[in-house]
């Protein structure tokens, strides 16, 4: 019982797979239920008690064991559980997992792949924390991190921050696997309220190979001037600046205004 409190105390939550997988143990669950039923600082999550969190304190003395006994487990075990809840699709577990075990690698990976799905979820104040989480110096020199610091940065309206944390994306965009890097062009363009594929004509187009500010120009154009990217209402602007510049006194005559318009 020891090793599985003194295990499990890194976790907000535990059921009995996790406890097993952080132990090497089989029977967790019915250990946390005796607990739980005992009223020894456990708590059931759910009403089939299959979930559990220790009293906050209980859990901080537990740690403190940890960290005292055994003070180089805990960052096996946070890595351990951020698999174990990515593999299970709790993304915001997982990532504070990773980054508990200065794993940040593992953890922006993580958060890139789920962040937009957050956002749909209404989780902005979530994906706001753990971006957060991660070192000012990681946020800038990994490139999906600081495409998702510019697509926040867009969301708030934050323009010379986006458009600093775009130019670091760009610059490293070249150490991202082509398979990342489509989704790490994506995240800004949303934050805009804008589709790349369909503002760039990007469907038969190898978006690995266009220069990541290339997709991105046209995200933070959109929080300047939406009419920007719509072509139809710029060549509707010409047109109607051509009949002002027409109609001013003496722009029909020779050497007038509109001829001299025209001919620039």
């Amino acid at each position: 019982m020891r090793r599985l409190l003194l295990h499990t105390s890194i976790l907000e939550r535990v059921n009995g797979e996790l406890a097993g997988l952080l132990t090497g143990d089989c029977g967790g669950e019915r250990v946390l239920q005796d607990l739980e039923a005992a009223n020894a600082f456990v708590v059931a999550l759910d009403t089939a008690r299959s979930w559990f969190r220790y009293h906050h304190l209980f859990a901080d003395l537990l740690q403190l064991e940890l960290r005292r006994t055994a003070p180089g487990e805990a960052t096996a075990l946070h890595r351990a559980a951020a698999g174990w809840f990515a593999e299970h699709r709790y993304p915001v577990d997982a990532v504070r997992h990773a980054q508990a075990a200065r794993d940040w690698g593992l953890a922006a990976r993580l958060l890139a792949d789920h962040w937009y799905s957050l956002q749909l979820d209404g989780q902005a104040a979530t994906t706001h924390q753990l971006l957060a989480g991660f070192p000012a110096g990681t946020r800038t020199a990994d490139a999906e991190l600081a495409a998702l610091a510019a697509a926040e940065e867009l969301a708030y309206g934050s323009l010379e921050a986006a458009e600093r944390y775009l130019g670091l994306a760009e610059r490293g965009m070249g150490s991202v696997p082509d398979a990342r890097r489509a989704q790490a062009h994506a995240h800004p363009q949303r934050a805009a309220g804008t589709d790349a594929a369909d503002d760039l004509d990007l469907h038969t187009t190898d978006r690995g190979r266009l220069p990541f500010v290339q997709h991105l120009d046209g995200a933070v154009a959109a929080i300047r001037d939406p009419e920007e990217l719509d072509p139809a209402r710029d060549q509707d602007r010409q047109a109607a600046q051509e009949r002002d510049r027409d109609q001013l006194p003496g722009a029909h005559g020779a050497g007038g205004y509109g001829q001299w318009a025209r001919a620039r």
